[in-house]
């Protein structure tokens, strides 16, 4: 008889699954959802509630006990958490809940590239769509254009250190923008790309916060319900024409809005205060 071979037995373990009976129950290890994505998501509902600035979070060894998971899948969820932007990991002090955000102040400069960037956070642009198109029914009275009149639809995701901060739409008539460079587009502001007739002077802005949608998802690294800070624009020049409108869906947790307005007549702006 030929011998008997014994029945192969999968070892869990060769999944990063190495639970324990104390192991945390809320892993279903049943689920096509890899562990490391249901501990990842775990561990934003406690980085949001974190309250202490001042200490490290949880150490992966504990959270790996915890989980009743393997070292190498406790970093991979940590490790991607840190690349998102949701955690930091100071040499020597262990990793922390970022907290620092960036105030984005309202002032006549408009350079927000600038104001990141004096914080040690560089910022860079990812083009994921320019197309000259028909004015969408929902912009033409926001520009006061028509069906028949073309514009510039531009997408882009802005970064600072590799961590998504915003996805910005914009909208410009073709009149003001004749042509779009995409190289330029990855480095500077659609408004120092405009026509020198459309030099804006005066901007109107709306804030308003919601749930993100697939795209902010997607994007900005969020998950289906978090809340995304839109800030809603619109641009004029001298004549009043109206040479930019759009608007950008901010991650909250990477920056804020800062404005200041003064309270009598002819004083001057102060935005030094968030």
């Amino acid at each position: 008889m030929p011998p008997r071979t014994l029945p192969r037995i999968h070892s869990p373990a060769a999944d990063g699954d190495i639970s324990s009976p104390k192991a945390d129950r809320s892993i279903d290890r049943l689920s096509p959802l890899p562990l490391y994505v249901q501990i990842k998501r775990r561990l934003l509902v406690e980085i949001h509630a974190w309250s202490h600035a001042d200490r490290p979070f949880t150490p992966e060894h504990e959270l790996s006990a915890r989980f009743g998971v393997a070292r190498a899948t406790m970093r991979q969820a940590m490790s991607e958490l840190v690349n998102e932007g949701y955690l930091v990991r100071r040499r020597g002090l262990g990793t922390f809940v970022m907290t620092e955000k960036v105030v984005e102040r309202v002032d006549p400069s408009m350079n927000f590239i600038e104001q990141w960037a004096s914080l040690g956070r560089k910022l860079t642009f990812e083009l994921l769509r320019i197309e000259k198109i028909a004015c969408p029914p929902a912009w033409q009275t926001r520009l006061g254009l028509t069906g028949d009149d073309l514009v510039w639809h531009i997408v882009r995701l802005r970064r600072a250190e590799q961590v998504p901060v915003s996805i910005d739409y914009r909208y410009v008539s073709v009149r003001f923008a004749g042509s779009l460079k995409k190289r330029a587009l990855e480095r500077q502001s659609v408004l120092d790309l405009l026509n020198p007739d459309a030099q804006a002077v005066n901007a109107e802005f709306g804030l308003e916060c919601r749930e993100a949608d697939e795209a902010d998802a997607e994007h900005l690294n969020l998950l289906p319900g978090d809340l995304v800070l839109t800030r809603h624009m619109t641009y004029r020049n001298e004549a009043g024409d109206v040479v930019l409108a759009g608007t950008s869906h901010y991650r909250p947790d990477q920056g804020r809005w800062s404005v200041r307005v003064p309270l009598t007549p002819h004083a001057p702006p102060d935005t030094d205060h968030a």
